[in-house]
């Protein structure tokens, strides 16, 4: 249990932010945000016309 919290430890200490490549990292955030937003916007849209269906 020590080992591994000394593992923690050692992780945490180091510079753990120079081995993420965060161009990379913030363009896929980017990327699955707008993914998130237009499949969203799609539900909002066929929500909308199936319920425009429904009424007629």
């Amino acid at each position: 249990m020590d080992s591994g919290r000394a593992q923690v430890g050692a992780m945490l200490s180091t510079d753990w932010t120079a081995w993420i490549d965060w161009p990379v990292l913030v363009g896929n955030l980017v990327r699955i945000a707008f993914i998130l937003l237009l499949a969203f916007g799609a539900y909002r849209v066929l929500k909308l016309f199936t319920a425009r269906l429904q009424r007629e």
